[in-house]
């Protein structure tokens, strides 16, 4: 390989890794969305005639089963990698949304949005981090900070969303509707061209001499960043497509 191709590719995967941080961003701000839960509250306790309190539950618990999955799921992107790990953390918090969507009182509602919802957001958290910090050893502050900005940003963005779906549609079917019904045939298809992309592997014509900033990470499985794109799928492309 010439050294204007090797130069070529290396800006090919300098980008591609900024590529993964704006990802991770993307992951992070559907991750967040948590912290918009106080628009679901007066909802909540006008439809079921709970307490504020009790109207809290599901927001309590789901942010002590985030800090618990958080902990237990570091073993399992060591063993898993991000590409599995973020599928299994992905389906919980999709999962767990939608059901929400069934709850018929405050207690099913708790166990499915912070039981659920909460432990696969703990489970999901740490891959899009694991993955920036790993394709970039040169910036990993700078690529994790970025990362992470998403989840911080997410009820800003995210609020206003919410509190729009429930005055036009109520508060429970905001929990489904939101996910559901925005086009998941588009969801299914994109995650198929991401599966068969290959996202992550190595390029060709980097053995020897200095590594680029760009290569792929020795201990970063094959398809690792992939991963992370298809939670991306998974959590937000069924709700910002609209047909």
């Amino acid at each position: 390989m010439s050294t204007a191709e090797k130069r070529a590719s290396q800006d090919k995967l300098e980008t591609t890794r900024w590529l993964y941080v704006g990802v991770g961003f993307l992951i992070n701000i559907c991750l967040g969305a948590v912290y918009a839960f106080s628009v679901f509250r007066p909802p909540l306790q006008k439809l079921w005639g709970i307490t504020a309190t009790q109207a809290g539950l599901p927001f309590m618990v789901f942010l002590g089963m985030f800090a618990l999955a958080m902990a237990l799921a570091g073993p399992l992107v060591e063993k898993w990698g991000p590409r599995k790990t973020s599928l299994l953390g992905g389906l919980l918090v999709g999962g767990g949304w939608i059901l929400s969507g069934f709850s018929p009182n405050i207690w099913v509602l708790t166990l499915l949005y912070g039981v659920v919802g909460g432990g696969g957001v703990g489970i999901l958290y740490g891959c899009p981090i694991a993955v920036s910090g790993k394709w970039f050893p040169d910036k990993k502050g700078l690529a994790v900070g970025l990362t992470v900005m998403g989840f911080g940003l997410s009820a800003l963005l995210l609020a206003p969303i919410a509190d729009s779906l429930i005055t036009g549609m109520g508060v429970v079917r905001t929990f489904t509707d939101a996910l559901v019904q925005r086009r998941p045939d588009l969801a299914c298809g994109r995650l198929r061209r991401c599966t068969g992309r290959g996202a992550g592997q190595r390029h060709a014509g980097f053995g020897g001499g200095r590594e680029p900033r760009g290569r792929v990470p020795d201990d970063v499985d094959q398809g690792s960043a992939g991963g992370v794109d298809h939670a991306v799928v998974l959590l937000a492309a069924g709700i910002w497509e609209r047909g």
